[in-house]
């Protein structure tokens, strides 16, 4: 789900300046009452003064840069060991302030550094193509201090939460630079004139009464929610294109939406069945967002979900006539180094990860399993026409579409060992640019054994799903997973994947790989029957599982499903897997039934909500299946609910769907191109905060709301495969039934 150190480093890629009315004061001399900027209100650098450590500026390496910096008694201090290939190898920054549209500012700063060399700064987009509001290159320091004097005028938009920068990394004019010292003491960014200012919008788009804007079948149950309770009494439905009235009904109830900070109430219009689009409206609360009922209200958009996958394809051209405004010619083919070596292999193929051109194994498997899950489960509902270029092959697109990325997942298996690299990127995240215009140096991640027992679980799933439509393929994917499986045993007891040192691509981490072990053994055992599995998998110690889920760290509910889906089951390892299962579905269903929204997530949002809110509205269906004493359905419709609009945010979260959508995904294609691709479900709410806009703007906002419709914010508004996929999975279920 959260790239925990790559996301977090990604800056500053793309560097063309734009100046505003600066200039630069030089003094040989530099008093020392001159040196410090004096901590006072009118500075909006958060400890610019440098008087103690702050959380706000921190360090960020690329390129070969490599330096360490401290900040004590109204200095900081910057010990370059390597100044990298970039300016920006070696970067200072600050976050937590904002830049005002129309506003005049001046930046205050003194500096020295133990060599005579050329340093720029920067106030910069946090996000996006990273460009600069204002800036300065070429500025010349030395051992003699100089003060800094800058003004500039913001002349776009508004910025809650702009990046600072300082550039200590290459210079160009002296490229021979080897070990250095530079010190800030002291940095101001001060308001000049704000007469003209113009604030920050709040363009949240939250309306007062929420449903879910993608719409319903006839006999659905068919709740909105209305945000303040007892604000109205009645409401009326109301025709989209007539404005006629065609229902009216009550507004009742208090019901607590404790993470949205809510009471609301309901307003239930189930009788009403009749095909059409429509809003509700009501004299206090206005109007809803437009929504259908009708019997087929989930197929367009449910396409457009599943070929997202296809868009995200790597090495190979997408197409103008299946691929749209996204078309490109093949990219990243290039050959691939393995880290720490000068070995290189193939790895082409497969699907970009997520925002970044990344491509990982853990996430793959996830995505994989819940694509031939969803099959398995809803077979009926994926046919051979979804605009592919495999479309009409007589094989279902949705296992065309998988057989993709599992070709490439092939690849990332060692040939002589059975052992599964981790991913293949570059050392840092690429700029945001197309994918084809990617040329960014390509490394294979070291062997790690989480990835292989995952890698193993998949092509078990892949062998007996494709035995049907290609016997050789099937055959080659259960020998993969047999000698990935063996490695894995053979391994047991190893760390997982860390990023190294000058890696800061996606880490994906993952300490406990007990839950990946039994996913293994049981998937290869639903396969194949064999007693070998079955054996390991009774001599399981289930007390070993700490997490639970359908996440791409914690797999074991994977497990739960391979093994109650299997055939020759022993008695006592099903009620096992079972009273675990139950111990999930209890606790997930407590959370529903407290959540006036449905949401099933309680009080906690994490990075990637929206994909827990898909696996739980999965879990539930297995619940169904598995439990069958309450009506689990109706909880997974909920969470279906939730994801197109019946939330506390109005957001239908799957972009380019609904009346109100995110168009501003943390996407590098999106971006790049300036248009939205179609049906990419967003991360959505973390009450974490775990990027710097999210900080800037949603510190104490309610847990549910901790969300904002911007590039800038990655933790809730990045988009990934293994966050369409279960989305995928929990559509199926409700298209034909």
């Amino acid at each position: 789900m959260k790239k925990v150190l790559g996301l977090l480093m990604v800056i500053a890629m793309i560097f063309s300046l734009t100046a505003c009315g600066n200039k630069t004061t030089d003094n040989d001399k530099v008093t020392e009452e001159e040196s410090v900027v004096e901590e006072n209100s009118n500075n909006i650098l958060p400890g610019g003064n440098f008087e103690a450590s702050d959380s706000h500026w921190n360090i960020y390496k690329e390129s070969g840069g490599n330096a360490t910096f401290a900040i004590s008694g109204g200095k900081l201090k910057v010990k370059i060991s390597n100044p990298g290939k970039k300016a920006h190898s070696v970067q200072i920054y600050c976050d937590g302030f904002e830049l005002l549209q129309n506003t005049k500012y001046k930046i205050t700063m003194t500096i020295s550094a133990s060599v005579n060399r050329k340093i720029e700064w920067r106030a910069q987009i946090n996000g996006g193509d990273y460009h600069a509001y204002a800036g300065e290159e070429g500025i010349e320091i030395g051992t003699e201090k100089k003060l800094i004097e800058t003004e500039f005028v913001m002349e776009e938009a508004s910025d809650p939460a702009p990046r600072f920068c300082l550039n200590f990394g290459f210079d160009k004019t002296n490229p021979d630079l080897g070990e250095q010292e530079i010190t800030v003491e002291g940095i101001s960014m001060e308001i000049i004139d704000s007469s003209a200012a113009v604030e920050v919008e709040d363009n949240t788009g939250e309306v007062a009464i929420n449903l879910n804007q993608l719409g319903y079948r006839p006999d659905d149950v068919k709740k909105a929610v209305f945000r303040e309770a007892g604000k109205d009494d009645k409401f009326d439905i109301i025709d989209a294109n007539t404005r006629e009235v065609v229902f009216s009904g009550t507004v009742s109830g208090e019901y607590n939406a404790e993470a949205a900070g809510e009471t609301v109430s309901y307003a239930d219009f189930s009788e009403f069945k009749t095909p059409g689009t429509y809003r509700i409206k009501a004299d206090n609360s206005g109007e809803s967002y437009l929504f259908t009922i009708g019997t087929d209200v989930y197929s367009n958009a449910f396409r457009d979900i599943v070929k997202m996958l296809y868009l995200q394809r790597c090495g190979s051209e997408l197409t103008k006539e299946c691929a749209g405004d996204f078309a490109h010619t093949a990219c990243h083919t290039q050959i691939a180094t393995i880290y720490g070596t000068d070995k290189k292999i193939d790895v082409s193929g497969g699907w970009h990860d997520a925002g970044d051109y990344g491509r990982y194994v853990v996430p793959a498997s996830k995505t994989v399993a819940d694509l031939i899950n969803a099959y398995e489960m809803n077979p009926s509902v994926f046919t051979d026409d979804f605009g592919i270029p495999e479309s009409g092959n007589g094989v279902p697109d949705i296992l065309d579409e998988a057989r993709y990325e599992i070709e490439w997942m092939l690849k990332m298996q060692d040939s002589e060992t059975g052992g599964v690299y981790h991913k293949v990127t570059g050392l840092q995240f690429e700029g945001q640019i197309p994918a084809d215009e990617d040329t960014t140096e390509l490394y294979v991640m070291p062997i790690s054994n989480w990835d292989t027992a995952d890698f193993a679980a998949t092509m078990a799933i892949a062998s007996r799903t494709y035995m049907k439509y290609d016997k050789e393929f099937s055959d080659k994917c259960l020998e993969a997973a047999r000698k990935a499986c063996e490695y894995h045993i053979a391994h047991r007891g190893e760390r997982g994947f860390l990023n190294p040192e000058d890696v800061s691509t996606g880490e994906y981490p993952d300490g406990i790989s007990q839950d990946e072990y039994i996913w293994m053994l049981t998937e290869l055992y639903k396969t194949t029957g064999e007693k070998e599995y079955h054996e390991l998998i009774k001599a399981f110690d289930m007390e070993k599982l700490v997490d639970d889920g359908l996440g791409w760290a914690n797999v074991d509910l994977y497990a739960v499903y391979a093994y109650l889906t299997a055939e020759n089951t022993d008695e006592a390892m099903v009620n096992k897997f079972k009273d675990r299962f139950k111990a999930v579905v209890d606790d997930i269903y407590e959370k529903v039934e407290k959540d006036a929204y449905g949401s099933s997530l309680g009080m906690e949002y994490p990075w990637g909500s929206n994909m827990s809110i898909a696996n739980n509205g999965i879990i539930f269906l297995w619940a169904e299946k598995f439990l069958g004493d309450r009506d689990y359905r109706a909880l997974a419709k909920k969470q279906l609910d939730y994801i197109f609009g019946n939330n506390a945010l109005s957001y239908s979260f799957v972009t380019g769907i609904g009346e109100h959508s995110p168009l501003n995904p943390h996407h590098r294609p999106s971006m790049a191109l300036g248009t939205t691709m179609k049906g990419m479900l967003v991360g959505g709410p973390d009450s974490n905060l775990e990027d710097p806009y999210a900080r800037k703007v949603l510190t104490n906002v309610p847990a549910a709301k901790c969300y904002r419709d911007n590039s800038q914010s990655y933790s809730c508004n990045e988009i990934t495969i293994y966050w369409n996929s279960p989305l995928i999975c929990l559509m199926s279920s409700f298209l034909n039934n």
